[in-house]
């Protein structure tokens, strides 16, 4: 398989900072081909978002400085998982640390994921940015958001429809520096050539839906350039800022062919 990347990262309308932070690498190795993509989106509301987000970036990029050497068709996934667990359980306390001893709170999302050219990959999730497959026929969040709202359509309690209008929509159950007992969520597959990931801030899937995503997607799996790719990021974050969103919007888009 190969791979072609494409993002795009936007302040916004509102925000004088942007507290999303990504970190895209591309590694061949013993012709392996391997694409590391991480994206956080520091804590709206509270101070210095863009540490924590910038924080748990540069930790997911030094794991991969130290690993890469390790990195091979033969690599275990549970030991990728354990140590991503820990990362993020060490991101966790010293953001906790670093906000009691300055006297503030700060907190991140994150959503990283590995993905190996044999179709292998493993995500890490904390929060509410996301990760979709797409391919001809689908668009599936892999990802299951932490929030208030998304446990309350989990438990019946709530619509999809209704979530999207609640004032809570942006409360999280959990975030990176925030909370004590971190809880990060796990999930690994395969998939198969001639589809799409994409992982993406709540800014950006707040105004842009799966259904314009997969119109805009599907169809064209082949044929659309890296240069296309980055020029759809762009326009579906303009849209969003057209249709009146407030927070930072970000998108990394992942080719598979």
């Amino acid at each position: 398989m190969n791979f072609d990347v494409a993002y795009y990262t936007e302040t916004g309308n509102k925000k004088a900072v942007n507290q999303d932070s990504i970190c895209i690498k591309q590694i061949i190795k013993n012709n392996q081909k391997i694409v590391m993509a991480v994206i956080c989106d520091g804590m709206g509301g509270l101070s210095l978002g863009e540490l924590a987000s910038a924080t748990v970036v540069q930790d997911f990029n030094n794991w991969l400085k130290d690993k890469i050497s390790e990195l091979t068709v033969n690599v275990q996934m549970n030991s990728i998982k354990e140590e991503w667990n820990q990362l993020l359980h060490n991101a966790n306390n010293k953001i906790l640390k670093y906000g009691r001893e300055n006297g503030i709170q700060l907190g991140t999302t994150v959503t990283a994921l590995l993905l190996f050219d044999d179709g292998r990959y493993l995500v890490a999730h904390v929060g509410d940015t996301r990760l979709y497959y797409i391919n001809n026929e689908m668009i599936c969040q892999i990802t299951e958001d932490q929030t208030y709202v998304a446990r309350e359509i989990k438990l019946g309690h709530m619509t999809k429809e209704q979530a999207e209008q609640d004032s809570r929509r942006n409360v999280l159950l959990q975030c990176i520096g925030a909370v004590n007992g971190l809880q990060p969520e796990f999930y690994e597959g395969q998939i198969s050539a001639d589809c799409y990931m994409l992982l993406c801030s709540d800014g950006f899937r707040h105004q842009y839906h799966e259904e314009e995503i997969m119109k805009a997607l599907s169809g064209d799996m082949v044929q659309m350039s890296k240069e296309n790719m980055h020029s759809f990021l762009r326009s579906a974050t303009n849209l969003c800022m057209q249709r009146g969103e407030t927070d930072n919007i970000s998108s990394v888009l992942i080719k598979i062919n």
